[in-house]
């Protein structure tokens, strides 16, 4: 029988980052680290973000895009000023979120 961990890993996989299903279509995703090179990584990609204000607990909408990636994705640890390009536009990390079950969230400001 899997373990929890195994189990969310699959659906990870299978699921969330299936690019037939949420994730962006193949090929069309780039992670540039900062220390060099480039990659290809499954990402969620939203341009909307909806938060809770810590303070009001009322929710925050902006137009802050953001990329949800798979850790398993990745070469290295994601950090600011790397950057990631999705749908031929470049974004650079603002603030890596990890969430401890196996996905970062990337907070992303638009290069220009």
């Amino acid at each position: 029988m899997a373990t929890f961990k195994e189990d969310l890993s699959n659906d990870l996989d299978e699921t969330f980052f299936n690019k037939s299903e949420f994730a962006e279509d193949a090929g069309t995703c780039i992670y540039y680290p900062a220390a060099g090179g480039s990659y290809e990584v499954a990402v969620i990609f939203d341009n909307e973000f909806e938060t809770v204000d810590p303070d009001s607990g009322e929710r925050v909408i902006s137009r802050q895009p953001v990329a949800r990636i798979n850790e398993n994705d990745l070469q290295a640890a994601v950090k600011p000023g790397d950057e990631i390009e999705v749908r031929g536009v470049r974004y650079k990390v603002i603030e890596p979120q990890y969430d401890g079950v196996g996905t970062v969230l990337c907070l992303l400001h638009e290069k220009v």
